[in-house]
């Protein structure tokens, strides 16, 4: 509901000067002011002052104030109640701990889109750009013999984005059949027969495990062109059936952090 018109009911009772006073006009003028005066605090604090308290005073940032500066994009908040949360986080202004202007806003939004049409980023500082290549489903598996889940071709540089730094991370969920072996997972650059990593489970309670793999041209590294890779899972020491690894997934993501 909008403001409400405010009726002046105020009305001017003119005396003779010098002549006698009335009590009853005074009385009327006096009602007349108190009515006037509840419609006008009522309008104003049950409408003016809960409409103005999300405008910016200078409060959360002394260089943002409508009050001082007049009231346009650069001193109205996007989201009053933004903050370091994720599902406002988009409205927040982290380096000056606070909301976000209207003009801040639409300033970060052309400024991605200019990066987007000219390539040069990728998005904000900080976030990830993850991609997922599944490599097993689940299996029940109790053999000290190397069990090739899946062979694949793989270039990590078709992964590598300018303006982002590349991590290779392999993730697994399993768990023992029983206690006292070890289920492996290890990832081996079959091209130049290479280990690369390995990932463990000892408990009987499912988890999820990882490891990284560093890209370059050193021993246990991942080269820089694309080569044959191998995942293999076994059981350490000679398992009986019931020391069976009990695999969920296995799968390799390419994690993209903005610079």
């Amino acid at each position: 509901m909008g403001f409400k018109r405010l009726n002046i009911n105020l009305v001017r009772r003119s005396q003779a000067k010098g002549g006698s006073f009335d009590a009853g006009i005074l009385n009327n003028t006096v009602d007349e002011i108190i009515t006037d005066l509840t419609s006008l605090s009522s309008e104003w604090n049950s409408k003016l002052v809960p409409m103005f308290s999300t405008v910016p005073d200078g409060t959360k940032d002394i260089l943002v104030s409508a009050f001082k500066n007049g009231l346009d994009g650069k001193t109205l908040w996007v989201d009053f109640l933004a903050n370091e949360a994720k599902s406002v986080k988009l409205f927040f202004n982290s380096i000056r701990s606070r909301p976000n202007t209207i003009k801040e806003q639409f300033e970060d939004v052309y400024k991605k889109i200019d990066a987007i049409e000219s390539g040069s980023s990728l998005g904000v500082s900080g976030e990830k750009i993850v991609s997922i290549l599944s490599l097993a489903d689940s299996d029940s598996y109790a053999s000290d013999v190397p069990k090739i889940k899946r062979i694949f071709s793989f270039n990590p540089t078709l992964y590598i984005r300018t303006g982002a730094n590349l991590l290779i991370e392999m993730r697994a969920v399993g768990a023992m059949g029983a206690l006292g072996k070890t289920g492996i997972i290890k990832l081996k650059n079959f091209t130049d027969d290479e280990d690369l990593l390995t990932i463990q489970f000892s408990s009987t309670t499912i988890e999820l495990q990882s490891a990284n793999v560093k890209i370059g041209s050193g021993a246990g590294e991942m080269p820089q062109q694309e080569k044959l890779y191998t995942v293999e899972i076994f059981v350490d020491d000679s398992p009986a059936a019931e020391d069976s690894l009990e695999l969920g997934s296995i799968e390799l993501r390419m994690v993209n952090t903005i610079i």
